[in-house]
């Protein structure tokens, strides 16, 4: 009996030490465990390691888990991702990319360098008649209209071509003048009375110039000497080859001196009428060229030149006119007719980069430097002078320097992108 009590005993404490070890394990792992958790949470605070959602990417959390969004993973933010500090471009950080990742979205760079600058201005005209191969035709006699020779607007007429017969009484009288004179200073020449010979040569000048103020011309003068007949008419002869643009000539009538009765225009040369915009004006100067071209006639633009600068602003426009003299290559322009214009200003040499490389915002020109190792860093520029393929570049970058030329936008938006992440990542971590 008392060995049995004993042997009782010893299994008793026996089975209290081994519950008493298992108690102490069980407390000591889950301690332990905990512990091994805190210092990984520690770790990674310290890393500053954050995640963001896929199709959110403005939410950020500093531990993995989902979007309370979309209930999607969370996938950790690449490190590298944003390698600078405080941009100096508003919105836009520096970004690191592989050069996998670079040749996976075909990056190209190109250097900045100087090179020839010919800036040039495009902008609109307005083909004119060149105003001095512009005339009116008119009489200096009252009469009446006999003939029309040139009887339709837009007929094309050469110098020295008959327009119209006139009749005038004034003119008959002028003509039986000068006859008369002519007669009497022949006859006092045959005879040889000097006084009365210098007298009639005085009369016959004093007539030949009242036909000559009356547009008589030279030859029909000679011919009215040699004939000795007066013609009833005096016929109107072009000053110049170009097209009758304007007629009020009509068989029959009854004109005034001074009337108007044709206008003729040499359209060989025109005139363009071009705007410039306030901020060009110092760039535009007499003598540049201009190239113009018609809408219906693209592939062959009409080379000019600028002649005149007007010195007034138009107040509605707030651009100013220049006149640009062209020759009218097989009447290519019309007057009235609305055309291109591009203008070559005068070129330097000056820092530029290409006009690829150049996002403009609107409110800022900006570009992406590669800096080496990957990285690519925004710059705002200052443009100056343009061209359709460079941009002069007054601040910003230096010389050697090389920019992003090609997948410019893909890396603008990852830049962006990677400025709202860590600005949406700052204020979550200052809400925490």
């Amino acid at each position: 009996m008392k060995t049995l009590l004993k042997n009782w005993r010893f299994w008793l404490a026996l089975l209290l030490i081994v519950a008493a070890f298992i108690a102490g394990r069980l407390f000591h792992g889950g301690h332990t465990t905990e512990h091994k958790d805190h210092g990984a949470h520690t770790k990674a605070g310290a890393t500053g390691q954050k995640y963001h959602c896929p199709m959110h990417p403005t939410y950020v959390s500093d531990k993995p888990g989902d979007c309370p969004i979309c209930n999607m993973a969370l996938v950790p933010i690449e490190d590298g991702g944003d390698v600078g500090g405080a941009s100096a471009v508003a919105g836009r950080v520096s970004i690191k990319l592989s050069p996998e990742r670079q040749q996976l979205i075909g990056l190209t760079t190109a250097t900045v360098e100087k090179r020839q600058i010919q800036p040039s201005i495009r902008t609109v005209g307005r083909v004119a008649f060149a105003e001095p191969n512009v005339a009116w035709i008119n009489t200096k006699v009252m009469g009446w209209i006999e003939k029309l020779h040139v009887d339709t607007t837009g007929q094309f007429v050469k110098k020295g071509e008959s327009l119209l017969d006139i009749y005038s009484p004034e003119l008959v009288s002028a003509q039986e003048e000068y006859l008369v004179a002519h007669r009497a200073v022949a006859k006092q020449t045959d005879s040889g009375a000097q006084g009365a010979a210098e007298n009639g040569a005085s009369l016959l000048a004093s007539a030949r110039r009242r036909l000559q103020l009356w547009d008589i011309t030279d030859e029909q003068i000679q011919r009215l000497e040699q004939s000795g007949e007066i013609t009833k008419t005096l016929t109107i002869v072009s000053p110049f080859d170009g097209h009758v643009i304007e007629k009020t000539a009509l068989k029959g009538k009854a004109v005034m001196a001074g009337e108007n009765l044709y206008r003729v225009a040499d359209l060989s040369t025109v005139w363009i009428y071009a705007d410039i915009y306030e901020s060009d004006i110092p760039h535009v100067k007499v003598g540049h060229r201009a190239f113009v071209t018609a809408s219906y006639a693209r592939s062959k633009p009409v080379l000019g030149k600028i002649a005149y600068v007007y010195p007034y602003l138009e107040p509605k426009t707030r651009t100013i006119k220049v006149r640009i003299e062209a020759k009218n290559v097989e009447l290519r322009l019309k007057p009235e007719m609305y055309v291109d214009v591009g203008l070559d200003l005068d070129g330097d040499v000056k820092l530029a980069v290409p006009a690829s490389a150049v996002i403009d915002t609107g409110q800022r020109f900006v570009a992406f430097v590669d800096k080496g190792g990957g990285v690519l860093e925004p710059r705002e520029l200052k443009i100056g002078a343009r061209t359709d393929d460079y941009y002069e570049v007054l601040k910003g970058v230096e010389e050697g320097e090389r920019v992003v030329l090609r997948a410019l936008f893909l890396v603008d938006s990852e830049s962006q992108l990677k400025a709202a992440i860590s600005g949406m990542g700052a204020a979550g971590a200052h809400q925490h």
